[in-house]
């Protein structure tokens, strides 16, 4: 991933970290929090923003500071700061938005600090590239997880509580078992095959077709060879006195 993102323009890189490469669905990356606090869409819209928090920060710190700091020291540089980062953040949700939400997601917000979407992202590929790739790649990987979390907190949310936001849609739960973790990988899966298949008709669009003018030349010149081929033979043939009939040594006659 580094090596092929080193000669991409910012919006390229954007596009292949959230999208093309997305950090979950096809890097695998983050799958934890996603299975098992991803069971209501305020949960993932405030695990996305702590996430991108923490990725935009760290990303940029290491960017301007990686080549300074050795390879095996970056790893708890980052878990530091980044822990730094989910104390100021655990505390204003906990203080002035909803205790309960903290509540909630009291376990996970701190994991963040420790995430490979962070340590991965931060040490592997913006400690060796320049701020503005390193805030494209930041941005994408953080939108990337966000969009995979809400989508699956949504669908998780409806389907075992009947709500979306904790408010009441009218929706008769079905599945009480839905906020489960296998639930999560489930919907995960269904998902990445839906992007791969998404790629996958992406590139045939773009793949020039051949013409069927040009198959037609093809097809012409191939039987115009074969004729050619049936051509020296007979010549060959025809020089070979001894292929003609009624010719050769009259002795044998």
């Amino acid at each position: 991933m580094t090596n092929s993102h080193q000669s991409m323009k910012p919006s390229g890189i954007f596009r292949d970290t959230g999208f093309t490469q997305n950090i979950v669905l096809i890097q695998l990356i983050g799958l934890c929090p996603i299975i098992l606090s991803g069971i209501s869409l305020k949960y993932g819209v405030v695990l996305t923003v702590c996430t991108m928090l923490v990725q935009v920060n760290i990303s940029l710190l290491m960017s301007v500071l990686g080549g300074r700091i050795p390879d095996w020291l970056q790893p708890p540089v980052c878990a530091i700061v980044s822990a730094g980062l989910l104390l100021g953040a655990g505390y204003v949700i906990g203080q002035y938005i909803s205790p309960e939400l903290y509540a909630g997601l009291d376990i996970f917000v701190p994991l963040i600090a420790v995430s490979t979407l962070v340590t991965y992202r931060a040490g592997g590929f913006a400690a060796h590239n320049h701020p503005g790739a390193a805030l494209a790649d930041a941005l994408g990987a953080s939108l990337g997880f966000g969009v995979v979390i809400c989508i699956v907190a949504a669908l998780r949310e409806i389907v075992t509580f009947g709500t979306l936001w904790d408010v009441p849609i009218g929706f008769e739960p079905i599945f009480a078992r839905g906020a489960l973790p296998f639930v999560g990988f489930i919907l995960l899966a269904y998902m990445a095959a839906v992007l791969q298949k998404i790629l996958m008709v992406s590139r045939m669009i773009r793949e020039p077709r051949p013409d069927s003018r040009d198959g037609d030349s093809t097809n012409r010149d191939f039987f115009a060879e074969i004729e050619h081929i049936g051509d020296i033979e007979n010549d060959e043939d025809i020089a070979d006195p001894d292929k003609i009939p009624g010719s050769g040594d009259p002795a044998r006659s």
